[in-house]
């Protein structure tokens, strides 16, 4: 480790912390902080490199760096970012810590409306969005205008704001989670920094996996709905060649979404330095550096060359986590497997309902163990309710894809007519080009290979053409599939885990409350139609389904704050969607995430 430039600034309100890990072409974001309309003094600017190398592109902007240091990190090693955000915040010394890309450009009241919202709200994890611009004559980025940026090419731009702020459908995806994340530093080192677990090596995943577990202590997730930042095309801005952890097919990690859904607080791996700091709060810069890097994590995230490069840590076996099964939520800690039904989590009761809690040193016996506490006739009905649900399923899917073959099957006669038309010259050039390749050949048989390989090509080119001109997706039934089968794996088993879990609920409730209704919040509305059929024949108690969305979800939010005495149940696809909305009423009210 080497620290190349230590900052003088000791009482900065606003701490920076940009990554490289050998990559960045550009850091013009540190151009934009250096025109910032507040003081100079009220923030600082740490740089945090994985590897070795002292970057070209920093060079222009040495004075407006304050803290520069390489980890130097071996070259075999993944980057993890979450290591990189530890070093940021050990070495940070403002109040509110600032994590975000270091090639995006930032209008001058940008640090300003940042502290500004803290000011305004220190018990909040602050998110800022992006606007993202496709056009490639800004890279290299040779500082275009604001205007420009949100001009032609800008992808997400909606009157001004981002799509994701204004997204109620899905802003989960929608918003970009790791554009920009703002927290007070001491709310970061309680909750133990980042988590340093292998599942966020390379790739995935970045700051926001803070932000869930900060939202699990009880601070609201915000989003500045006026300042932003601007992002222009560089190559390999997705992520290229990288190692991918766990996540749901977009790139949202499912080990983060997890803590959200359990409302887990602790990282799985807790840095050293970050945990003294929690701990004892010793500000001893040098030991906290120190014990910054585990030398474990040497051996465990570099590439393992016999299997194709992948972390050598996936090729071990995962340490244990949380999982979800039937109801119950399984954790392991002290060599002994501890399963608690998840109603009984939330309420928190002195006493646990009769079953609710299970212990064992094996994770099939615990299992085992949920099975028969499950069984009977509650773990028929979450047995036949699962089949239905896939049924239903299957049906709504098959019935969209029918819907959308159909729509192309009528339009075919005009598309058809259309496609001949624009072939026509194409077929023209592409004969002639056949008479004046022949020349170009010294035999008729090679001349004849040419020609089916160029036939061929121009024939798949033109099937592809007809096929979206008819509306018709090439990849549309691996596509659908692919979807039906993660959503068949969510939707079921938040089935089941309602049924237990409200069965639980109708026997251990005391006399006075057995009629009062619970109020269930879905997302699929056929997990309702199958809930409240077995409240009628008497194996759950009285339900009340919701099932708010897009432009519903904000009145249904005010609604339920006005009656917050009521036990409120919603399943994890529909929290995980819209939680950003809902979080607010784990303040308030009884809110259980199944």
């Amino acid at each position: 480790m080497k620290i190349l430039k230590r900052g003088q600034n000791s009482s900065p309100r606003l701490s920076f912390v940009l990554l490289d890990w050998s990559v960045r072409e550009s850091f013009h974001l540190l151009h934009y902080l250096s025109l910032q309309s507040c003081r100079r003094k009220d923030f600082e600017v740490i740089v945090v490199e994985y590897y070795s190398r002292v970057s070209s592109a920093l060079k222009p902007y040495q004075t407006e760096i304050d803290t520069w240091i390489l980890l130097e990190m071996p070259p075999s090693c993944y980057y993890h970012k979450h290591l990189m955000y530890n070093a940021g915040m050990v070495l940070s010394r403002g109040d509110v810590v600032v994590f975000c890309d270091s090639d995006t450009m930032v209008k001058k009241t940008f640090v300003g409306a940042i502290l500004a919202e803290f000011e305004k709200d220190p018990t909040i994890v602050l998110h800022l969005d992006q606007f993202r611009n496709v056009r490639r004559e800004y890279y290299p980025f040779n500082f275009p205008s604001f205007e420009a940026v949100l001009g032609v090419g800008c992808s997400n731009n909606i009157g001004g704001k981002t799509k994701g702020i204004l997204d109620v459908s899905d802003p989960l995806h929608e918003r970009n989670y790791g554009a920009c994340m703002c927290a007070k530093r001491k709310d970061l080192i309680a909750m133990g920094g980042a988590d340093e677990h292998f599942d966020y090596l390379g790739h995935i995943c970045g700051p926001y996996e803070m932000t869930f577990r900060l939202v699990n202590t009880g601070l609201r997730e915000v989003w500045h709905d006026s300042e932003f930042m601007f992002h222009t095309w560089h190559p390999g801005q997705g992520g290229e060649n990288n190692y991918l952890g766990p996540h749901d097919g977009r790139n949202l990690s499912t080990t983060a979404m997890e803590a959200l859904v359990t409302g887990r607080v602790r990282p799985y791996v807790e840095n050293a330095a970050i945990r003294m700091l929690r701990s004892s709060g010793d500000s001893n810069s040098e030991l906290l550096l120190d014990n910054l890097i585990a030398v474990r994590n040497l051996h465990t995230w570099a590439r393992d060359p016999q299997n194709g490069g992948t972390p050598v840590a996936r090729v071990v076996s995962s340490p244990p986590k949380i999982e979800k099964y039937k109801g119950f939520r399984i954790e392991y800690s002290d060599r002994l497997y501890r399963a608690r039904l998840v109603l009984d989590e939330s309420i928190r009761n002195p006493e646990p309902l009769k079953m609710a809690v299970l212990e064992d040193a094996s994770l099939e016996k615990i299992k085992r163990k949920i099975d028969l506490t499950t069984g009977g006739i509650v773990g028929f009905s979450s047995l036949v309710g699962s089949y239905y649900l896939l049924i239903w399923t299957l049906l709504v899917s098959t019935g969209r894809f029918a819907s959308r073959i159909g729509r192309g099957l009528v339009s075919l006669p005009r598309e058809m007519l259309k496609l001949l038309v624009k072939l026509r010259s194409r077929i023209a050039s592409f004969l002639t080009t056949l008479v004046v390749q022949r020349r170009a050949f010294p035999s008729v048989w090679d001349f004849l290979v040419w020609t089916y390989k160029t036939t061929a090509d121009v024939f798949w080119r033109t099937f592809q053409r007809s096929a979206r001109a008819l509306r018709i997706e090439l990849k549309l039934i691996p596509v659908r599939l692919r979807r039906f089968l993660f959503r068949k794996d969510v939707a079921t088993g938040s089935l089941t885990s309602l049924v237990v879990n409200l069965h639980y609920v109708r026997q251990n409730r005391p006399p006075e409350r057995k009629m009062e209704r619970v109020i269930v919040v879905i997302q699929i509305p056929a997990v309702g139609y199958y809930l409240k059929l077995l409240s009628k024949l008497g194996l759950l108690p009285p339900v009340e389904v919701e099932n708010p969305s897009g432009d519903q979800i904000k009145l249904w939010i005010q609604r339920m704050e006005r009656d917050d005495s009521r036990e409120l149940v919603m399943t994890a696809d529909f929290y995980l969607k819209y939680h950003t909305f809902v979080s607010v009423l784990r303040l308030s009210k009884y809110v259980a995430i199944v």
